[in-house]
């Protein structure tokens, strides 16, 4: 799918709000939805840049604030101790406290109240000033980030990994990595979270994809890239757990405790894991500030995509906002009402928060709007035609398995897997309260009512007066649809294909009059259509024209009004 959106993006050249209103009307919603999802996502994601500009400010302390004050080799452990003290055992090393109390200054639910946390919210307000001037130029900027973004956090994490290997006790954590416990594959839970990391990592059904595919020229080769690119992404996290594993190794082996015992996972390995390795190198004040740098600048990469992709869908979407205010000006407007709606985050029940969108806005949504876009290009657009566009611009082709494997597999995959995350989601699995849990179903949604009501409504209609402002509706072959052919195409009274059958009508018009005006005949009857007369006055074109620039007038009996197809 990568190489699809890709090729959708740069062979298909439309604009972001109307790519999939361009294959059919009633698909308008499906584009909303997805900038929907990518704008609450850079909500809570920009909430981690914050957390890691915190530990960048503390780790100019000595020593550093989380490093234990004892040294947890010279802990005594006890072969008779109960696999109870495990945990605690890992917690000399591990330093959870200082994340959740010290520095969050978390509270024990999320219905108690607290106040704002004052270095969280510092943190916010320098992290939506550096995303501000990543993407106030737009597109034309990131190209020169990304220079120092994708290369940091590699050269980093080999540094870690060296200095991990040389540790006693590494490489039982690497094999335990490498031989992991196959019958947890049969839990649904594994399935649903990976199919989430993929697609959340890969940024595929998203939205940026397909619009950074529309940056690219025309010609440029789409399938190495789409080959790469994801082996690439696979490959950095593999880098990131293999780092991971030999740490673990090694205090696994050092308090005796084996390493599943070590309940380390999710938020928890960025901001407690490895700011517990980096204690361990020598002048780990520096290797500190050096860390959440990258975890910053990966950041960055990661948000200004979403970013650019939003504004670029807004201002054309909108064309007035792009003629009344300046780029940079329009994404400082973003970047305030992001942080007034970010500061929400920073009070002290914030982490409950931040959980309640990381689970719900990003979850379930995007597997529905990905199952919707393997339909929507595997079949209404037709995985035929995307094959066409690629072969035509680049001289690439989709094998016959890659095909087959979009409109058939994948999408068989992705129904069964929403249908089963719609279900588990129905059990409350953060054990919210029901006006918490209440909330995370409002984000959950939200964006899957949005792709859906553009099937039943208008955009304009349901827009009201707004909708003036948005840019004309146009279909597949960039010919602008009047206004009133949308509300009367969303009545059942004309369709896609009708409107196919009208192009072919018009450009069966034009021949008969070209061969009309070549024979002198004044008047003209024309096969299986209503016009009987064609309007004079037109001279006589030396080739026939393309049907998308067409203008064909007729005049219909019965009826004073000229008719234009």
């Amino acid at each position: 799918m990568y190489a699809v959106e890709t090729t959708f993006g740069q062979c298909y050249k439309q604009m972001m709000s109307k790519r999939y209103s361009s294959i059919s009307q009633r698909l308008w919603g499906f584009s909303f939805g997805q900038l929907m999802v990518s704008m609450i996502s850079n909500l809570y994601y920009v909430v981690l840049m914050a957390w890691s500009v915190s530990y960048f400010f503390l780790s100019f302390q000595t020593p550093l604030p989380w490093k234990k004050t004892t040294n947890f080799l010279d802990v005594a452990v006890d072969p008779l101790e109960s696999e109870e003290s495990s945990a605690d055992l890992a917690n000399e090393f591990f330093n959870e406290a200082f994340f959740s109390d010290k520095l969050l200054q978390k509270t024990s639910s999320i219905s108690e109240s607290g106040g704002i946390v004052p270095l969280v919210f510092a943190s916010l307000f320098v992290s939506y000033v550096l995303v501000y001037f990543s993407v106030w130029k737009g597109v034309e900027s990131t190209g020169k980030i990304v220079y120092v973004t994708a290369i940091l956090p590699y050269a980093l994490m080999i540094i870690l990994l060296l200095r991990g290997l040389s540790l006693e006790g590494a490489w039982s954590g690497i094999s335990y990595l490498f031989y992991p416990d196959f019958s947890k594959l049969g839990t649904f839970t594994v399935w649903y979270d990976a199919v989430n990391q993929i697609l959340f990592s890969s940024g595929i059904a998203f939205g940026p994809l397909v619009f950074y595919g529309s940056c690219r020229q025309p010609s440029e080769r789409i399938m190495k890239s789409s080959v790469c690119l994801p082996l690439i992404n696979s490959f950095t996290s593999l880098l990131s757990a293999c780092v991971l594993f030999a740490f673990l190794g090694h205090v696994s082996t050092t308090l005796g405790i084996e390493i599943q015992d070590i309940q380390i996972e999710g938020i928890e390995l960025a901001f407690v894991a490895y700011p517990a390795m980096l204690t361990m190198l020598p002048g780990s004040n520096i290797w500190s500030v050096v860390f959440f740098i990258m975890l910053v600048t990966v950041g960055i990469d990661s948000i200004f995509g979403t970013f650019d992709y939003m504004q670029n869908f807004l201002l054309t979407e909108f064309p007035v906002l792009k003629r009344k205010i300046r780029k940079e000006y329009f994404a400082l407007i973003l970047v305030v009402g992001y942080f007034t709606c970010g500061i929400m985050f920073t009070f002290k029940q914030g982490f409950y928060i931040f959980e309640i969108f990381d689970h719900y806005s990003v979850g379930l949504p995007v597997l529905f709007l990905f199952t919707c876009e393997v339909y929507i290009l595997g079949w209404k657009f037709s995985m035929s035609r995307l094959n066409e566009l690629l072969m035509a611009n680049t001289g690439e082709s989709f094998t016959t398995f890659h095909i087959l494997n979009v409109k058939y597999l994948l999408l068989a995959i992705m129904i069964t897997t929403t249908a089963a995350g719609f279900v588990m989601e129905l059990s409350n699995p953060l054990e919210l309260p029901w006006w918490a849990f209440s909330f995370g179903w409002i984000l959950m949604a939200a964006p899957i009512i949005l792709s859906l009501v553009g099937l039943c409504v208008p955009k304009r209609r349901l827009l009201g007066k707004l909708g003036k402002y948005c840019a004309k509706e146009i279909d597949q072959y960039g010919k602008v649809i009047p206004s009133e052919q949308l509300e009367y195409n969303f009545k059942g009274l004309c369709c896609a294909g009708e409107r196919e059958e009208l192009k072919e009508a018009s450009f069966d018009v034009r021949n008969a009059e070209l061969e009309a005006q070549e024979a002198n005949v004044k008047e003209l009857e024309l096969v299986e259509s209503p016009a009987k007369h064609l309007k004079g006055g037109h001279s006589t074109p030396t080739a026939a024209a393309p049907i998308e620039v067409l203008d064909v007038e007729l005049e219909v009996e019965g009826d004073s009004n000229d008719n234009k197809i």
